[in-house]
């Protein structure tokens, strides 16, 4: 930490910063930002970068939901417990719902293995076919902030007769009512072969393009197909609520540690019309028409992101500001925040807002 402090004390020093009156009324969107730089160099800091700068501010891990179903927040057992009850989580008012339980690890009755980043209990369920599938819901207040990401560990399998039937399972930003007038999308996990489960599942995703037309089943790449039953993944997905826009998803396969992230062109229902209400809760459910669909849930993860962290090391300080500097003036994507896809004076002045109002 000392030495972390003083070299922040070094930087501060030797850092040239912007004049903005000088820039505002010179410059517009998409000028090359080298030629903008040079430009903009002065041996003075104006008042809104003082205030930005004068405190280094923490940034809060602002965790909305953690849910890992270990005990004592949480009782399991090996045939399962219902989680309808426990830690805010319910079975939602759905036709058909039936309860998800809460399960040990260890000689669990839905024969799944071990998570190896998980604990000793996780949250499953199966489809007894027909209209009978598992639901499990939790409400999150999406009003707090405008970017988030989800996160959840998830494990699949079946034990059924063949042939299987879709969706095998699903992840989602949902309400009670089923009434599709929110921002919204959904995470498919689905059969590669309903005759063959040996070929594995995938992950597809049900968004909206910018003209808000639904696409059902979209692959965000090669990484999120062919999964192995009965093998743990984090799939994680981030968006903004301002802009209605799915800003990234991953994959990462929990025993091998490999991550994919994809930056697909994709929205929530109603695409770049925002004025659709925000969800009131997250839905975790397993499904299928033919019995026997199995789905384990673990780590589940509803956190706002703090955007003026650039740099991702859960502090808020000048890093973030050289960092984030570094890339504009070099014009890497990284820089482009505010996602418009065009890397200009708009996005450092609104990270220049971030940073200053912190985490």
């Amino acid at each position: 930490m000392a030495e972390r402090s003083s070299i922040t004390q070094f930087h501060s020093k030797s850092l040239q910063f912007c004049d903005f009156a000088g820039i505002l009324g010179t410059y517009t969107r998409g000028i090359k930002l080298t030629q903008m730089f040079s430009a903009l160099e002065r041996p003075h800091m104006s008042r809104v970068l003082l205030a930005s700068l004068s405190s280094l501010i923490v940034a809060a891990a602002n965790g909305q939901l953690l849910s890992n179903f270990e005990s004592p927040a949480f009782a399991a057992s090996v045939g399962g417990t219902p989680v309808n009850g426990q830690s805010g989580w319910y079975t939602p008012p759905i036709a058909g719902s039936i309860d998800q339980l809460v399960y040990t690890y260890a000689a669990n009755a839905r024969g799944l293995a071990a998570n190896p980043q998980g604990g000793s209990q996780f949250m499953g369920g199966r489809s007894d076919g027909g209209t009978s599938l598992a639901r499990a819901q939790h409400d999150v207040d999406f009003s707090v902030a405008n970017v988030w990401t989800l996160t959840l560990d998830f494990a699949c399998n079946f034990d059924g007769v063949l042939p299987a039937t879709p969706n095998l399972a699903s992840f989602s930003l949902n309400n009670s009512t089923g009434v599709a007038d929110f921002k919204q999308y959904v995470t498919l996990h689905n059969f590669v072969d309903v005759n063959n489960p040996a070929a594995g599942w995938m992950i597809e995703y049900n968004i909206s393009n910018a003209a808000g037309l639904g696409l059902s089943n979209q692959s965000p790449g090669p990484s999120w197909t062919n999964l192995t039953f009965n093998h743990w993944y984090r799939e994680s997905t981030t968006v903004d609520f301002s802009t209605n826009r799915i800003v990234s998803v991953s994959i990462t396969d929990l025993t091998t540690n490999t991550t994919t992230t994809a930056t697909p062109d994709w929205y929530m229902a109603g695409g770049t019309a925002v004025t659709l209400q925000l969800p009131p809760s997250i839905r975790c459910f397993v499904g299928g028409s033919t019995a026997g669909s199995i789905a384990g849930f673990d780590n589940i993860s509803v956190t706002v992101v703090c955007t003026a962290d650039f740099n991702h090391d859960d502090v808020v300080d000048l890093f973030d500001y050289l960092d984030f500097v570094q890339a504009f003036s070099s014009n890497d994507p990284s820089s482009d925040f505010n996602h418009d896809d065009v890397v200009d004076l708009f996005d450092y002045l609104d990270f220049v807002q971030a940073f200053s109002s912190g985490c």
